[in-house]
């Protein structure tokens, strides 16, 4: 269900551990508005370029046959979008440490799965307002709105992503996502960036320190530069756009 992280930085570049508390956050830079009929979708992972001058942004459409990925790249300084044919590898690499299970070269950071059944009822929407609540919306579910409403009542499972105490993800019905709602701090830092259940921006370290980022909200796909030095996320803005938001990280 996760993908097992890999280690892109040498010895050299690992940043050292960060008490999450006491890391400071920039003010966010809108970097560009995505509209989902533009980008064929919604945001579903983002991933830093090595040299942090790009964003790879997929972007996903759930047909009857299945999900349709769509590719883009968004240029950091000019905040252009540009469809491509495919991921970059340098994206797939980056994906497979940023949505692990465990945090990259920390295996005892781990994230447990508590799972749950309970019965919804045909007029109920998994998950209403779940961008909002660290989940995923109706429509990404894995349950056809049809198929679902079909049925007088129906036992939904509902999983949540657990770390430290803390859901850093919730989901009523799989499939879940796995670094949607999360992303991992690279190797050495010991740290992760969340969506709350209020949708907010939070930051924790290892030893479960963390800090609530008040201005942020309907955040989905933190994502830090492989210096962690940045972080990047998706901010819902309305039914159809999403703001990408970069922030400088610093402190210890």
């Amino acid at each position: 269900m996760f993908l097992i992280p890999a280690l892109l930085l040498t010895a050299a570049q690992v940043p050292a551990p960060a008490d999450a508390s006491k890391l400071a956050l920039d003010s966010a830079k809108t970097v560009a508005i995505v509209d989902m009929d533009k980008i064929d979708g919604e945001p579903w992972q983002i991933s830093w370029s090595p040299d942090a001058q790009q964003l790879y942004l997929a972007a996903m459409k759930r047909t009857r046959t299945g999900m349709d990925l769509k590719h883009h790249l968004l240029d950091v300084a000019t905040g252009k979008v540009k469809k491509i044919d495919a991921e970059p590898d340098w994206a797939a690499k980056y994906w497979a440490w940023k949505n692990g299970k465990t945090a990259p070269g920390n295996p005892a950071f781990e994230i447990a799965l508590d799972i749950q059944k309970k019965n919804v009822s045909a007029t109920a929407r998994p998950m209403g307002g779940a961008l909002a609540r660290g989940g995923v919306d109706p429509g990404s579910t894995g349950i056809p709105v049809d198929e679902f409403a079909n049925q007088p009542s129906q036992n939904v499972e509902i999983i949540s992503m657990l770390l430290k105490g803390e859901v850093i993800g919730r989901w009523e019905g799989p499939p879940i996502v796995p670094g949607l709602t999360y992303g991992w701090g690279p190797a050495g830092t010991g740290t992760i960036a969340f969506a709350n259940l209020d949708g907010r921006l939070v930051l924790m370290d290892e030893q479960g320190r963390k800090q609530e980022i008040d201005s942020t909200k309907d955040v989905r796909l933190p994502a830090w530069s492989d210096d962690g030095r940045r972080l990047a996320w998706a901010e819902k803005q309305d039914r159809k756009k999403f703001r990408i938001q970069i922030a400088g990280v610093s402190g210890a």
